[in-house]
């Protein structure tokens, strides 16, 4: 399995995540050729070799001619849907563009369409951007960890004027994404940096994994700190476990006062609100009251629509969430072909050896056609498919 890891112990910006990249992870003239699919012109893109704190690094900058020019979230989704990037990079882009029109939206409470993207929609930020993505299709890793990400104090000099640091946008967006207190005075993390982790991150690295580092990057930010290198470092890694590794939250409530009914309803709304998975467990609460016990486990960019499920349609009025690591199985659907046409199965490997299981929703599909019972119908496919495991 390919891991990539970002280690961002000096915070994390568009133009760190480039440098590090074509420091020693991608072609500069790769990525340079291409952005040229995107219809953006007035500006160049320009890489050098610098250092920090006497380590050696690359300083990516985006040299434009009109950096006053603003745009909607709809100017850029149609900029980045009629350039002829690759799909990943397509959906990808946009998505990091909505999580930052969307916070920004909330923070002046102004719908999602008026929201100008002033530095945002400047070109400098839409190259970081794509750029990233870019560089994400050609590395291919299977998963993306990254570290807690620095909380420091200060200022910063905005579109909108003086702000605190991190920035209303940049704070916005951390929500429930770990971070440390850093006593230092500037901006580490900016809005553009803390959507593309926010968004690619399946979280902290998971202890007691065994990795092979086979290169890492170093991207320069424009400062240079007393306290600590101003870098961004990234590093590819192979691991041999038999098993894949992410980083998911999980959001409980106990409930003792609704109507029991209501709960296929809401475990159903959050598995399709993008929840990976959703469980009820009986329980008893303070004074001896039998009550249930919501879980959901999510990625953290789905966490809100989550706790919002939970607060609007049930009784609760609070919930807890933390961070957990879940170890799963390589795993995949294919199409076979059947005694009853084709099938789709799940093919899982363990141990460098895979094997093919049934899945419900076909056995059940099988069942009412044929008139048989479902477990007669389990029992059929998986004797059929004993003979087929590669």
């Amino acid at each position: 399995m390919k891991l990539l890891y970002f280690d961002c112990f000096a915070g994390i910006s568009g133009d760190m995540i480039l440098g590090a990249f074509v420091n020693n992870l991608v072609p500069f003239d790769y990525l340079k050729d291409q952005l040229l699919k995107i219809n953006l012109s007035d500006y160049q893109l320009q890489h050098n070799d610098t250092h920090r704190h006497h380590i050696a690094a690359t300083k990516l900058d985006v040299i434009c001619n009109d950096t006053k020019k603003s745009r909607h979230l709809s100017d850029i989704e149609t900029l980045i849907n009629e350039s002829t990037l690759p799909q990943y990079v397509k959906e990808n882009s946009i998505a990091v563009f909505r999580i930052l029109g969307k916070h920004e939206a909330k923070i002046h409470n102004i719908p999602i369409e008026r929201v100008h993207f002033h530095e945002v929609g400047a070109i400098d930020s839409i190259v970081d951007i794509v750029g990233t993505f870019i560089c994400l299709d050609y590395i291919k890793a299977d998963v993306v960890f990254s570290s807690p990400l620095p909380l420091t104090h200060g200022t910063v000099k905005a579109a909108h004027g003086i702000l605190p640091v991190p920035a209303p946008a940049t704070m916005a967006i951390l929500e429930d994404y770990p971070l440390r207190s850093l006593d230092m005075s500037g901006e580490l993390v900016t809005p553009t940096g803390a959507a593309i982790i926010k968004h690619i991150s399946a979280g902290t690295l998971p202890e007691n994994l065994e990795v092979k580092i086979e290169k890492t990057g170093y991207g320069a930010g424009s400062k240079d700190f007393k306290q600590i290198p101003n870098l961004l470092r990234i590093w590819i890694s192979l691991t041999s476990e038999n098993y894949e590794k992410d980083s998911l939250i999980q959001i409980e409530t106990n409930i003792d006062n609704m109507n029991p009914e209501i709960y296929p309803y809401v475990i159903d709304k959050l598995l399709q609100s993008g929840a990976n998975d959703a469980w009820l467990t009986s329980t008893i609460m303070k004074k001896g009251r039998p009550a249930t016990q919501i879980s959901v486990l999510c990625r953290a960019e789905n966490s809100e629509i989550i706790k919002s499920i939970l607060f609007s349609d049930t009784t609760t009025i609070g919930v807890r969430q933390f961070f957990v690591t879940r170890d799963k199985l390589k795993r995949s659907t294919k199409k076979i072909d059947s005694p009853w046409g084709s099938i789709a199965v799940k093919e899982i490997t363990y141990n460098g050896k895979r094997k093919l299981v049934a899945e419900y929703e076909e056995c059940r599909r099988l069942a009412e056609d044929s008139g048989k019972t479902i477990t007669k119908m389990y029992e059929e496919v998986n004797d059929f498919l004993k003979n087929q495991n590669p």
